[in-house]
């Protein structure tokens, strides 16, 4: 694979990513201002069952899907179109049952949650599971031929719907009690899925004219042997967020339903950086296939420590900014500082999630799907053990849930990394390739205390307003984002090739200063 291709389709994805997060978070500071924090309790227990199902209904099916396509066009069968039809009709049926079955056991569900309110929004986003069932064959289409701009455009359109229509259901179903407010708050979530069916289906027309309903049961037997995995994968991957919120709904006797609306709160800021780590393994799953299938062990360890140094690039200055703003972030978008400390500590976790993420997707790529599976489920069995140790500690309580995320995780990676070295018979640097990330990001780190806690800290005490704040941290976080870049360059952490990757104009732009401390490859 070509670094350079791999790397303008993770621009493009990530900067798509980036967009669609920030209308996250958004979302989610308005969302919580019409439910308050009962309200969002119920939202988020629901929604991780919601997410469960959809790992086992769609994620699980998605690399697998793409995998089928990319088999296909390396072997010029001419079946490529087959995946796409046999994977729609098979998740069209599965969606449909599992919607059912959602709603039938909502009632148990919100038992094991210990929320009886949860019912109506399981109802509301039962349809949900069989609309991104649908959309997962399409996706995993596009994705297998490398169809990034669609792919795109359909999350846009996916997640610009979901925020729209969530929000107006939820603000109009408030009046009639909290529960229905909750669900209403999830409507978004099946008319966004419709909506990029939509946009996907009129792009297949336009793009392949040579498209035709075509099926062979060839195909569909393959989905079904190879996707079995993959499901279990997703399933284990997704169960986490349920196994805290039960802990803490059933562990937590005072304001449990806060501790779970701040655990969804400190996700959806977490999961800004991560979406471009996500956007890393979308780009590069399909070259990883290629890669393996060619039996190219070289390249796929060169590829493997190229997205180690993006990962620590991207996650170490992101968790030191989330750790000096925790307190500023959480005032800023939720009016308030409980939480802050949840997010300081948590901030944490955002490497070994990077690092777990792209793991998986080569360890899928290269197919040690087993071991996958092995690996998910000692990370349940040590996050669930360390949940009921200390989440009912009243000192720790909820924190507990992120200290088990990032020891769970931990024990991911590096079991991750050494598997990693075996396969490719070589050894892959995993701490070194983030050296030059962490000094820069110390640099930065510094330089943004004394600006924010020295020079402005008087200001902001005497005007700590959710503006003021809002407006502050826009302010650091661009300054802090020029002093992590200038540092990078001066100590030789960005080559010519990688700034080229994203547009050949930032290299020529630069000063003569910052130009000849660019590496040159």
């Amino acid at each position: 694979m070509k670094q350079k291709s791999l790397g303008r389709g993770i621009v493009i994805l990530s900067i798509s990513s980036i967009i669609l997060k920030l209308l996250s978070s958004i979302y989610m500071p308005i969302l919580s201002l019409i439910l308050k924090d009962e309200g969002m309790a119920i939202y988020n227990i629901g929604y991780n069952y919601f997410v469960f199902l959809f790992a086992i209904t769609s994620l699980g099916f998605q690399p697998v899907i793409t995998k089928l396509v990319v088999e296909e066009k390396t072997k010029k069968s001419g079946r490529v179109f087959e995946v796409l039809n046999e994977s729609k009709r098979f998740l069209m049926i599965l969606g449909a049952i599992v919607s059912i079955l959602f709603i039938i056991l909502s009632k148990s569900l919100s038992v094991i949650a210990n929320s009886k309110d949860v019912i109506n929004v399981i109802i509301f986003l039962a349809p949900a599971i069989f609309f991104a069932a649908v959309l997962t064959s399409y996706r995993g289409f596009f994705q297998g031929d490398n169809n990034i701009d669609d792919l795109v455009i359909s999350n846009i359109i996916e997640q610009v719907f979901n925020v729209a229509i969530s929000l107006i259901f939820a603000s109009l179903l408030i009046k009639v009690s909290i529960s229905f407010g909750s669900a209403g708050g999830t409507i978004g979530t099946t008319i966004g899925a419709i909506g990029a069916i939509m946009f996907l289906r009129y792009s297949l027309n336009r793009r392949y004219p040579e498209y035709k309903k075509s099926y062979d049961n060839r195909i569909l037997k393959r989905l079904l042997i190879t996707s079995i995995p993959f499901v279990l994968i997703a399933a284990i991957q997704n169960l986490s967020n349920i196994v805290d919120t039960v802990a803490v709904k059933n562990l937590v006797g005072i304001d449990s339903d806060i501790k779970i609306a701040t655990l969804g709160y400190y996700l959806s800021i977490v999961n800004i950086p991560l979406v471009i780590i996500t956007s890393l393994g979308v780009g590069i799953y399909p070259k990883i296939i290629e890669g393996y299938v060619k039996k190219d062990k070289d390249e796929l360890t060169v590829q493997t420590s190229y997205c180690y140094k993006l990962i620590y690039t991207i996650t170490i200055p992101s968790i030191c900014g989330i750790m000096i703003f925790a307190k500023d972030i959480f005032k800023f978008l939720y009016g308030r500082n409980f939480g802050s400390e949840i997010l300081m500590i948590g901030a944490i976790a955002l490497i070994f999630m990077s690092l777990s993420t792209i793991q998986n997707i080569i360890i899928q790529g290269i197919n040690e799907l087993k071991y996958i599976i092995s690996v998910g489920i000692l990370s349940i069995l040590i996050k669930t053990a360390l949940n009921l140790m200390l989440i009912r500690i009243d000192n720790i309580n909820v924190i507990g849930s992120v200290i088990s995320t990032i020891v769970a995780l931990a024990v991911v990676s590096n079991l991750n990394h050494i598997k990693l070295e075996k396969a490719f018979e070589v050894k892959i640097p995993l701490v070194r390739q983030g050296r030059k990330a962490l000094l820069a990001s110390i640099i930065m780190s510094i330089s943004l205390i004394l600006i924010r806690y020295v020079f402005l800290n008087n200001f902001i005490v005497n005007n700590y307003t959710r503006v003021n704040v809002g407006i502050i941290l826009f302010l650091l976080i661009i300054i802090g984002g020029i002093i992590y870049f200038v540092a990078l360059l001066f100590i030789g952490g960005i080559t010519k090739y990688e700034l080229d990757i994203v547009s050949i104009k930032i290299y020529e732009k630069l000063p003569k200063g910052l130009k000849d401390k660019v590496v040159i490859q």
